[in-house]
């Protein structure tokens, strides 16, 4: 049995035509702190904040729900489009939560992209550790 390891990503992608999005859920391998800051997630004059491309920066939301609580915020990525040709700028939610009830429990890294956000948390809902 081996150990997770960055080599050994654990992730899944969810793709739903339905909502025009995707959504990527994997494991965070370390302390819900150090994992939010490499994922973009800064505090900063006070509060949250989520940091993107360019230097641009968007208030960051403290969120909890059934089993987990975290962060979210929208970064902006650069965008291409099917044959790799870049488009721009484009909004890409991401999610850091941990276990509500374990301080040193998982971490889940999401992001998404979806028409409206409400349906990355119908699926963010879903989610619940397994023990």
């Amino acid at each position: 049995m081996s150990n997770p390891s960055k080599k050994n990503k654990c992730q899944l992608e969810i793709q739903n035509p339905k909502i025009n999005g995707s959504l990527t859920v994997a494991l965070g391998y370390g302390e819900f702190l150090k994992v939010a800051s490499e994922n973009g997630f800064d505090y900063f004059n006070n509060s949250w904040v989520s940091l993107g491309r360019q230097s641009t920066f968007d208030k960051a939301t403290l969120i909890r729900f059934t089993h987990w609580e975290g962060l979210k915020g929208t970064m902006a990525i650069g965008c291409h489009n099917e044959t790799g040709g870049y488009v721009g700028m484009c909004p890409y939610e991401t999610a850091i939560l941990r276990e509500s009830d374990t301080p040193d429990g998982a971490v889940l890294i999401i992001k998404g992209r979806a028409e409206e956000s409400r349906y990355l948390e119908e699926i963010y809902k879903t989610l619940a550790p397994e023990y």
